[in-house]
């Protein structure tokens, strides 16, 4: 029997400039019209087929005409998919704060509005466990329901379910290019990074070894294991032509054993990606906002400099920096406009337009006998907020010297009197300190160490 992949249907967004990747299963041979081109292939089993590379534009049809050769003898279907924008497509990924809707927003960020260029798949495979009223969850065992696969348009009656990051992302990059944007999200809340990889790059005694000890959620959640979460999400949209990968996850691998491995285990699925989808797409990612956890349970400042050395070391990936928003209670910020907007940004300035997406980054510290220098990146009007910078500290042999501090050009000095071995900033699962560049952004935490 001849299927298309679920997010093959009317109104989606196929990805300009590359070749679009068209897949199902189905045995026999077929036929795909698409904007006046016409491309043939055979199947016997799963399949793909590759269309040319087209320009933005649209609204097209896809017209697919295949024949099954059934043992009762060949039957021939033909499909119709209408509507269809050839523009930029963007997978939304991660855990709860990319799932988090536009309804559970701020109240003043669910401006809602009407944009018939830019479209919404969801991943229709809802994946939770099984519950016992009055009881613990069923360990290992999940229910996976399926809802209707479709594309949506961004309307003020669709947009409340959608994740509150990408709409923001596609509301602000839409309005900068004119170019039709498809969002396709596949998140779950509480989900660890492994868990989107491969069964062959996730039980790698490379990737395991960087797990000396899990974060509860692993047990907790039981979509973490068996590779339900691959299996049953992300397989069904590889290898969906995309332009890039916008990644907001962390939380649940913020174990004190395993928080300070994030870059190399983001590395590796970053790697395990690039080969699934053949492409090595660039990853934007958001730095773990604050949170009032205590030190002993997490580990959210070890992940939050793993993040920063992934954006550092990873070709291809950006890092939107935390963001003060004084919901350091919430592990869910109300507030994810303006971390939309930066994943936005980060896009922007990949093609060259001359925008800010993050706050200063730490790129080296230069230490002598009274003095600390620190030089930043992503600088310009680098100032602090308050007279002095706070939430800094340097230290000698691990006890703090007295320091003071001032700004020149994208340089912090930090005066110490006496040698020093470590600058640091931030280092705090809620950060605390005021250092920002003209554009609105905080510092991301740094920490260097003297001849590291």
């Amino acid at each position: 029997m001849f299927q298309l992949a679920d997010i093959f249907c009317d109104h989606m967004v196929v990805q300009r400039d590359k070749k679009i990747a068209v897949f199902g299963c189905g045995t026999g041979s077929g036929v795909i019209f698409f904007n006046g081109r016409i491309q043939s292939f055979n199947a016997d089993g799963p399949f793909l087929v590759m269309l040319p590379a087209e320009k933005a534009g649209g609204p097209y049809e896809m017209i697919i005409s295949f024949t099954d050769n059934e043992a009762s003898g060949k039957k021939r279907r033909r499909l119709v998919l209408r509507d269809i924008l050839v523009g930029d497509v963007f997978l939304a990924g991660g855990q709860s704060n990319m799932e988090f809707t536009l309804a559970e927003s701020a109240p003043e960020e669910k401006t809602l509005t009407e944009l018939s260029n830019v479209r919404y798949y969801k991943e229709p495979h809802n994946v939770h466990m099984n519950w016992i009223e009055g009881s613990e969850p069923l360990r290992g065992e999940v229910a996976i329901e399926q809802e209707k696969a479709v594309w949506k348009k961004f309307t003020p009656k669709n947009e409340p379910a959608f994740s509150a990051v990408a709409y923001h992302f596609a509301c602000r990059y839409y309005g900068e290019t004119g170019i039709p944007v498809g969002i396709v999200e596949c998140c779950k809340g509480a989900s660890r990074a492994e868990a989107w990889m491969s069964p062959e790059a996730e039980d790698s005694e490379e990737v395991q070894a960087l797990f000396p000890e899990k974060h509860e959620d692993y047990e907790i959640f039981s979509f973490n294991q068996g590779h339900c979460l691959f299996e049953n999400k992300l397989k069904n949209v590889i290898p969906f032509t995309l332009k890039g990968v916008l990644w907001y996850q962390g939380e649940s691998n913020r174990g004190l054993k395993e928080a300070g491995n994030y870059d190399r285990v983001f590395e590796k699925l970053t790697e395990n990606w690039h080969r699934m989808w053949s492409d090595r797409l660039p990853f934007y990612t958001v730095q773990l906002m604050p949170f009032d956890e205590e030190p002993k349970k997490a580990a959210w400042s070890d992940i939050r400099l793993a993040q920063l050395r992934a954006a550092k070391d990873i070709p291809g990936v950006k890092l939107v920096t935390l963001q003060f928003t004084g919901e350091e209670t919430m592990i869910h910020p109300m507030h994810k406009k303006k971390v939309g907007e930066a994943l936005a940004n980060a896009v922007l300035t990949d093609d060259g337009k001359p925008y800010e997406y993050c706050g200063p980054i730490a790129e080296k510290a230069e230490f002598t006998d009274r003095t600390v220098t620190v030089t930043f990146s992503h600088a310009n009007g680098l100032h602090f907020t308050d007279e002095l910078l706070h939430g800094a500290e340097v230290l000698a042999d691990d006890e703090p010297i007295f320091y003071d501090t001032l700004i020149e050009g994208n340089h912090v000095i930090f005066r110490t009197g006496s040698p020093a071995d470590t600058v640091r900033m931030g280092c705090a699962n809620v950060p605390e300190h005021d250092l920002y560049n003209l554009e609105g952004y905080p510092a991301s935490p740094f920490e260097i160490v003297r001849n590291q």
